[in-house]
């Protein structure tokens, strides 16, 4: 079965922080839109959306057909979000994880894990719900959002998610200082079925390609590479198959690159990102 047809969305999510003092503070009462229901960002074109997740701020963008749309969706989204809350007061923050404080954390909402639960396609089973009672440790996703024709086949959609582990997840443990989000979200193999089109959200990615365009284009380049490894009939090994998820899983870089140069995965011209 070929992937034909794909566009993109997705719904990264972003902190802000006190000017005065460098804490985090929960967006929670400064912006509104709800998961039921987002926001339209004003003076923007249909899809383009924002609302509170938890402590967070994410935002989400109509469904690209190529490379240039989504580069520009997520620039365009991002100059929105910057022009609305940063001010004398507040700033966006691009942080992967973050620690709140318990002043912060006792605001209504703020210890309420947003997400409904996610699936694992490398072990075919629920993942465990996230509970942010014990912790003060808040993370953002930068999860992205695949439509195809057929989207509703479960064995398609369960190959795309690995093959997007292999050329996107386990890569950014290289291009990623952060090695604290895993602790809560974005075990290898996350993801759900699409609810309002038929695809997959691939949810295994923290938001760190969002901080340039390059990374941003990466993103696409890469799922389109996951697209057509799969349909030109590759595979992955199996005895990979546990080395690309512990990588992921424990941040293990010699894993990562152990499987990078297997399968000759592209790199973006990058630094290690230490936003």
């Amino acid at each position: 079965m070929k992937i034909e047809n794909f566009r993109l969305g997705s719904d990264p999510e972003l902190f802000l922080r006190r000017k005065d003092t460098g804490e985090y503070f929960p967006a929670i009462g400064l912006i509104t839109g709800t998961k039921a229901k987002p926001t339209p960002m004003q003076g923007l074109p249909k899809g383009f959306t924002w609302q509170i997740d938890g402590v967070a701020i994410e935002y989400g963008i109509p469904p690209c057909a190529t490379k240039e749309e989504w580069i520009k969706a997520h620039e365009t989204a991002l100059t929105f979000i910057r022009h609305n809350v940063d001010n004398e007061q507040f700033q966006l923050a691009l942080d992967v994880s973050a620690e709140f404080s318990d002043e912060y954390l006792a605001i209504p909402g703020a210890r309420v894990a947003g997400c409904e639960v996610d699936y694992n396609a490398w072990l075919q089973e629920t993942n465990p719900k996230v509970s942010l009672e014990e912790t003060n440790l808040r993370c953002t996703g930068g999860h992205v959002h695949i439509s195809f024709d057929d989207g509703q086949n479960i064995e398609t959609c369960e190959k795309l998610i690995k093959t997007f582990d292999l050329f996107l997840t386990l890569p950014s443990v290289l291009l990623e200082s952060d090695r604290e989000r895993r602790k809560l979200y974005g075990k290898a193999g996350s993801f759900r079925f699409g609810k309002s089109y038929s695809g997959v959200e691939a949810r295994a990615l923290s938001n760190f390609w969002i901080t340039s365009p390059e990374l941003i284009g990466w993103v696409y380049d890469q799922t389109q590479a996951a697209i057509n490894f799969i349909n030109e009939g590759k595979k992955i090994n199996e005895e990979d198959e546990f080395i690309i998820q512990a990588g992921i899983n424990d941040y293990n870089e010699d894993f990562a690159r152990e499987i990078v140069n297997k399968y000759q995965i592209k790199l973006p011209q990058t630094q290690l990102i230490t936003v």
